[in-house]
C-alpha cells in the first residue's frame, strides 16, 4: 500500500488516565499520546521511556504493557484506528484483550505494509512530539463530538497526523537519540 492511499477509519480517540497495563492485545492499529505523567511502554517485548509529549503507535496483533513510574494514573490520548475503512461497519470500539484471551481471527484491522512509508511497518516512537500534540487533541475532540460527518472528519484528521509522523521521522531534523522508530 502507498501512504497516499489510506482511508482510515477512527475506531476510538479519547483522553484518559491509565495505570498498570499488563499485556493486552490490541485487535486495530493503536496509538498513544502522552499528555501527563511518565513510565515505561513495553510493545511486542520492546520498552519505551514514556512521558509528556511522547507518541508511540503500533501495528494491530500487538502485545503491550504500561508501568507507570509512580502511583499517579498517566494521562493519554488514545485510538484505535485501520488504515483502509474496510471494517468501518464495526464501528463500536472493540477493546483490547489480556494476551491470554485473544483471539486472532476477531482482529478488526488487516496488516497493512507501506511500500514508501516503511516507518510505520513496525512500532513508531517518538519521545519529543510535542509537534504532533495539537493534531492528535484535535482528533480526540472531533471523535467526541458524535455529529454529522463525524468518521470523515476523523478520517481527515487521522491522515495529517499519519502524514505528519512520516513527514518527520523521514525529515533530516529527525535525531536518531532523540527520536526513535523501532524495527
Amino acid at each position: 500500500m502507498l501512504l497516499q492511499e489510506i482511508k482510515p477509519f477512527v475506531r476510538y480517540a479519547v483522553k484518559q488516565k491509565i495505570n498498570d497495563i499488563n499485556d493486552f492485545v490490541n485487535y486495530d492499529y493503536r496509538f498513544f499520546y502522552c499528555v501527563n505523567g511518565e513510565g515505561i511502554f513495553t510493545v511486542n517485548d520492546k520498552r519505551f521511556p514514556f512521558k509528556r509529549d511522547t507518541f508511540i503507535m503500533w501495528k494491530v496483533g500487538g502485545v503491550y504493557s504500561y508501568e507507570p513510574s509512580d502511583s499517579l494514573a498517566t494521562e493519554v490520548i488514545s485510538g484505535n484506528f485501520d488504515y483502509t475503512n474496510n471494517h468501518a461497519s464495526l464501528f463500536t470500539p472493540v477493546p483490547p484483550d489480556i494476551k491470554a484471551n485473544f483471539n486472532p481471527n476477531k482482529l478488526i484491522s488487516e496488516s497493512v505494509y507501506f511500500e514508501d512509508a516503511s516507518c510505520l511497518n513496525d512500532t513508531v516512537y517518538i519521545p519529543k512530539a510535542s509537534n504532533l500534540g495539537e493534531t492528535v487533541e484535535k482528533l480526540q475532540t472531533e471523535y467526541n463530538k458524535k455529529v454529522k460527518y463525524q468518521n470523515l472528519k476523523c478520517s481527515i484528521i487521522l491522515q495529517e497526523l499519519i502524514l505528519q509522523v512520516v513527514t518527520f521521522i523521514e525529515n533530516d531534523a529527525f535525531v536518531a537519540e532523540d527520536n526513535l522508530v523501532v524495527k
